[in-house]
């Protein structure tokens, strides 16, 4: 193993991660309160806000309104990630070096098909 311990710090850090999203919602609700009028916004309060806000709260603003974009992993991912990721958020995960190093690549895919179900939040579809 080239990374002692790698899987268990990247499976942590998804939690970090999904935390951290967490927290920025909340603070995207926030300014929503204060910038809007209605159902829009008003301009001169969003430009109130630094940079990194102003893109919050339009991330934010626009996954309520129903828009939403692909999360996607691409490295790291295996048995013991793949739940952490999908509970995160993730949308598509990449997980070549761990499905090809099986043995039986249909019965690994499936596995993992399982794993990601499991973790899927309910109603979501995991293919």
């Amino acid at each position: 193993r080239r990374l002692p311990g790698g899987d268990a710090n990247l499976a942590r850090a998804a939690g970090y991660f999904a935390e951290a999203a967490g927290l920025l919602d909340e603070l995207a609700a926030l300014d929503w309160a204060s910038a809007a009028d209605g159902e829009a916004l008003r301009l001169g309060k969003l430009r109130t806000l630094s940079p990194a806000r102003q893109a919050n709260l339009l991330r934010y603003r626009l996954r309520q309104l129903g828009w939403r974009g692909i999360v996607e992993i691409d490295g790291g991912v295996n048995a013991a990630t793949l739940g952490s990721c999908v509970e995160a958020g993730c949308d598509a995960l990449v997980a070549g070096s761990a499905l090809y190093s099986e043995l039986d690549m249909r019965s690994a895919v499936a596995r993992f098909r399982s794993l990601a179900a499991q973790a899927a939040p309910r109603g979501s579809h995991v293919a």
